[in-house]
């Protein structure tokens, strides 16, 4: 039966085919190169062999870094999973391999094939034949695999590992979510070797792992080579010189006979593994390292020699789930926090890459910093001229505005990213839905007490009452905007907040903050009149929106007349005017 995440994939199939003028099944192989690869339009249309298609040949991709040659043959139909996958299809395909064992096989196979498809089919031939590239088949399918296709790929067929790959439609819909997650382009193979003396292999029902002792000298060239890309699925990256990773590097230094015993290993989860005994090394695809960020990143940054062996658990595993329950049992000298398990789920995902557009850095991951970013990064600080965001600080004014404040006085990140999240973060939650109350808040609200001079009544310092405050006001002024304002007005916000010139934006300031001072006023009487003593016992409860909204509704009324008018004059106006330019 059909998935949701199966519909939303055929949605994005039909964008492709009606985007390019192709037919579904090239529009199928379309997609599944842009995700598996990350190829741009112009190679993807160009790599795709219409016209061949009666010869077993949909797609063909050489890779000249990589010295490989990928051929791409798709059976695609609309009702997913409906159909079983015949031996026929994958028997067929597998006859391709036999096009580049000598010419006048090839010659055969293209000869009614079109000016491109002869062209990309005699490249191929060329390089695998002359150059030395290996040959990979790909089949993509939308049908179901047979139990007994496995079998027949490897041992009937006498396919080795890398010569043909399968995705059956459950590996399809996996392939969809990772790339909603942002985990695609995958990694290819990678050859770990290991200490032959010291392996042994684990089978469980639900994945095939393997635990093995490694050098750690292979774990620095398995990171060099793929860098941060092998933490993906991470809950997080590399947290720094902290307490832990310190002391990593201080056992490899002085104690390295002991860190297998000392360190808790790595985790390295793949869509493929085969142990190659005889050459002795395992052969991972797509390796993600799910657990041991901290050890890899601390013996990659070690600067003497390394002498120490590491554990490592090799899981074969696609689950979703199975990668966080991982996470969650693995993780034990930097713990993990409620908003890390988050760091990959797909709205955060979507609206990283959506802000990103927008010239914002969302940050969505500890180790993932902006000013960390931009120090290895320089050239990012152009691509994000409108400056950072952090999803713990937009999750905050979100609590204010979507649920109450005293909610997001009250609460913190653990609870944000937990049971509030689906309120916190709807799936069909937009970068202005995020940015308006984020920039209200942070812009205006917050600048009536940050590095104020005066005192606010009794207090030496202004935001010990304020600060909490803020989310009543911003909670107030919210409603109130949303209540009168026509339909569009956050985008109009968010487009004077970035574009606004020096003057426009301090005329509007100074109208502002004086009606902000005096929704701060309202709050800070109905605290000296509820009789509570402590001002944030007071402003986390229920009773103080209550007595809010009930006591100063006169004065409330006329402070949101005076918003919305300022608002109008400023904001609306002044955007209906640069768009009639």
């Amino acid at each position: 039966m059909a998935s949701k995440d199966y519909d939303e994939l055929l949605q994005q199939i039909e964008d492709i085919q009606d985007e390019n003028s192709i037919k579904d099944y090239h529009a199928f192989v379309y997609w599944f190169i842009e995700t598996l690869f990350g190829y741009d339009k112009a190679k993807i249309l160009n790599s795709i062999c219409d016209g061949c298609h009666d010869k077993g040949v949909d797609a063909v991709l050489i890779d000249h870094i990589e010295r490989h040659v990928c051929i791409i043959q798709s059976k695609f139909e609309r009702a997913g999973s409906q159909v079983q996958l015949s031996e026929a299809d994958i028997k067929q395909f597998a006859a391709v391999k036999n096009y580049f064992q000598h010419r006048k096989a090839l010659d055969s196979a293209i000869v009614k094939a079109n000016q491109l498809s002869s062209r990309l089919l005699n490249e191929a031939f060329e390089a695998i034949r002359r150059k030395g590239y290996s040959l990979e088949l790909v089949f993509i399918t939308t049908h179901r695999k047979a139990p007994q296709i496995d079998g027949l790929i490897r041992e009937t067929l006498k396919f080795k590992p890398g010569e043909f790959s399968l995705y059956d439609y459950t590996r399809i819909i996996q392939l969809f979510q990772d790339r909603r997650r942002d985990f695609t382009p995958p990694l290819g193979p990678y050859h770990l070797p290991y200490k032959d003396s010291d392996k042994y292999i684990i089978r469980t029902p639900q994945s095939k792992a393997w635990v093995l002792t490694v050098a750690a000298d292979e774990i620095r060239a398995l990171v060099t080579k793929h860098g941060d890309k092998l933490f993906r699925k991470n809950v997080r990256n590399f947290l720094g010189s902290n307490r832990c990773n310190k002391a990593i590097q201080l056992t490899l230094a002085n104690n390295p006979e002991n860190f297998w015993y000392y360190n808790n290993g790595i985790s390295i989860l793949c869509d493929e593994a085969n142990l190659d005994v005889e050459n002795k090394y395992i052969r991972m695809v797509n390796p993600q390292i799910v657990n041991g960020c901290q050890t890899v990143k601390s013996i990659q940054l070690f600067k003497g020699e390394l002498n120490a062996d590491v554990l490592v658990r090799v899981i074969e595993s696609r689950s979703h789930e199975f990668i966080n329950a991982i996470t969650l049992y693995q993780n034990s000298s930097n713990p993990v926090r409620n908003r890390d398990f988050k760091s990959n789920d797909p709205v955060q995902v979507r609206l990283k890459q959506e802000f990103r557009r927008r010239g914002y850095y969302y940050e969505i991951k500890r180790g993932e910093e902006f000013k960390k970013t931009i120090k290895q990064f320089p050239a990012a600080k152009k691509e994000y001229q409108n400056g950072e965001l952090n999803n713990e600080k937009v999750a905050k004014v979100l609590a204010a505005v979507r649920i109450n404040p005293e909610t997001a006085v009250s609460k913190g990140s653990e609870a944000f990213f937990d049971e509030l999240y689906d309120d916190i973060f709807p799936h069909n939650i937009s970068t202005s839905d995020c940015l308006t109350p984020f920039l209200l808040h942070r812009a205006f609200i917050r600048e009536t007490y940050i590095g104020a001079e005066k005192r606010f009544h009794k207090f030496d310092k202004p935001y010990v009452f304020k600060n909490p405050a803020s989310f009543h006001v911003l909670s107030i002024m919210y409603k109130a905007l949303r209540r009168g304002l026509p339909a569009g007005w956050e985008k109009s916000f968010i487009a004077f907040c970035e574009g606004s010139t020096d003057r426009e934006y301090n005329v509007f300031w100074k109208k502002l903050a004086k009606i902000i001072s005096d929704y701060f006023e309202i709050c800070y009487d109905a605290w000296k009149k509820s009789g509570v003593v402590d001002y944030n016992t007071y402003l986390q409860s229920r009773k103080s929106s209550s007595d809010i909204a009930s006591k100063y509704k006169t004065e409330l009324a006329s402070m949101e007349k005076t918003l919305l008018n300022l608002f109008q004059d400023r904001i609306l106006v002044r955007a209906s005017y640069k768009a009639s330019r």
